[in-house]
């Protein structure tokens, strides 16, 4: 009796039959997994309707999946605790307008509550919503994350999936929860100086990203050294964020061109600015410290040299942190004189150097993703790619303007792009030619030989002369103190038109 061969033998020809893998056979069971999950999920289609809510929904709300399939989140605008728990759940839910776009997206929402939406005996009437944040407060903050998933071919988010994440600590003002606008706001800001916009794999930028991280732990002066447009501005701004003052603000200072008296008021004296912000001032972002006066630097330099035993300053606090942007090094600055050696000292406890584009070109791809969406913000379709040959105009480039040059590219490409796909045609003419080395149009000649002058001036009298007597080249001979055969050659060689009849002529002579 022959053996049979198993199914996952070898044939004859000897070639191995793959077999594919146990988790691919079985189907995913993805609404069972969805409905185990701890954290509380949910899934809208494209015109805001619930489809799926789970467990942890339904914990975290109180409401039956029942109950939640008739919610429709199309409300942007905030809830009271006046209004119905429904009401309050579906602006909760309610996509912002990039993830209807296709993008994903994130907000922070307001839940009231009142005694309306509770029982006589405190507790809530019929179920249990709204369980996080119970307590004095009578609100709570929803992070609500959003993941729009696109079907190919369309525009927008075909289904859209989110989760919940209740926020515990909810910053207060004058004992009072701050808008989701404001919250919103400052979270994006957070985000957009984050330190995702400077992770690479280049050495250099690592050590920077330590030396970040290093100056947000410490309260010490930090210099930024780089060249124009590098991002030393963003960098201060992204420290800031990360340290423990990031609720106050930072101010920028153009010591170019800013009066030297109001940065030394906001500097030093705060109270007499006459601006109530300016005393929650967190830190401050000196460009160019080396145009302000001798008096300012040397005033500047025993502000952060005052010792610590000194204790605080009749304002309440030794003043904003100090965050200074050069461009040149402090050792040339000194030798010029521009800046005082006392000064150099103190900003040079921490020095940061900010590399230029043409040494992170490795990085330009992150770079682009992470300008586009700004570039074309204005846009009704927006910027999704780069053709081959703008990827090479740009690796091609040696960017003298850094980051801000890439950025108004960007938006100059943006402008003029007619699909979705930036190509490098649309980028500045004056790119391609630094590129590629065309060679400029040639000048216009504007140099005219004086035979060209004479004859264009004798045509002129011409026609002139013809235009006061009608015509008649007799009297315009007269006129002209010519013969009337040398005007009449003189018409012939110009180009002159004749429009006088031969009878006429003959009558006039």
């Amino acid at each position: 009796m022959s053996e049979q061969v198993p199914s996952a033998a070898p044939t004859s020809s000897g070639a191995d039959i793959p077999r594919p893998p146990r988790r691919l056979a079985k189907e995913f069971r993805w609404q069972a997994f969805f409905q185990h999950c701890a954290e509380p999920l949910f899934v809208l289609d494209r015109r805001g309707r619930l489809l799926f809510v789970n467990h942890a929904w339904e914990t975290l709300t109180g409401m039956a999946k029942e109950q939640a399939h008739v919610l429709v989140c199309r409300r942007s605008q905030p809830v009271s605790a006046n209004d119905s728990v429904e009401e309050i759940v579906a602006h909760a839910l309610t996509p912002p307008p990039e993830v209807r776009r296709g993008a994903c997206g994130r907000v922070r929402r307001l839940v009231p509550l009142s005694p309306l939406h509770l029982g006589g005996d405190g507790k809530e009437a019929g179920t249990t919503p709204l369980l996080y944040g119970r307590g004095a407060d009578m609100a709570v903050w929803w992070e609500v994350e959003f993941l729009p998933l696109l079907q190919q071919g369309e525009q927008g988010g075909y289904l859209i999936v989110g989760r919940i994440r209740p926020v515990q600590a909810v910053e207060r003002l004058r004992d009072k929860p701050l808008s989701e606008k404001l919250v919103n706001l400052r979270q994006q800001r957070m985000e957009r100086f984050g330190l995702d916009a400077w992770a690479s794999s280049l050495p250099s930028l690592r050590r920077l990203v330590e030396q970040v991280r290093l100056a947000s732990q410490v309260t010490t002066p930090v210099l930024l050294l780089g060249e124009e447009g590098t991002g030393k501005q963003t960098l201060a701004r992204t420290i800031h964020y990360l340290s423990a003052c990031r609720e106050g603000a930072c101010a920028v200072l153009d010591c170019r061109y800013l009066p030297p008296a109001a940065i030394s008021n906001l500097l030093f004296h705060p109270s007499e600015s006459g601006n109530p912000g300016v005393r929650g001032l967190a830190a401050v972002y000196l460009r160019e410290p080396a145009y302000l006066p001798r008096d300012v630097q040397l005033l500047l330099c025993e502000r952060i040299f005052r010792p610590v035993s000194e204790g605080p300053s009749p304002e309440g606090a030794l003043g904003p942190r100090i965050f200074a942007g050069c461009t040149t090094p402090l050792v040339q600055a000194v030798r010029s004189g521009r800046m005082l050696e006392e000064l150099a000292c103190a900003l040079g406890a921490l020095v940061i150097e900010v590399p230029p584009l043409r040494e992170r070109l490795a990085d330009l791809p992150l770079l682009v993703g992470r300008l586009l969406p700004r570039a074309c913000a204005g846009r009704e379709t927006p910027i999704t790619s780069l053709s081959a040959d703008a990827w090479a105009l740009l690796r091609s480039y040696s960017w003298p303007g850094n980051l801000r040059e890439l950025y108004n590219v960007l938006r100059i490409a943006c402008a003029h792009a007619r699909g979705e796909q930036l190509r490098a045609s649309d980028f500045p003419t004056e790119l391609r030619r630094a590129v590629y080395r065309e060679p400029p149009p040639p000048p216009v000649d504007k140099s005219l030989p004086l035979e060209h002058l004479l004859e264009e001036a004798e045509r002129r009298l011409i026609q002139l002369a013809l235009q006061r007597v009608g015509g008649r080249k007799a009297r315009a001979a007269r006129l002209l103190g010519i013969p009337r055969p040398r005007l009449w050659r003189r018409m012939n060689k110009l180009g002159i038109a004749d429009t006088e009849k031969d009878e006429e002529d003959l009558g006039e002579e």
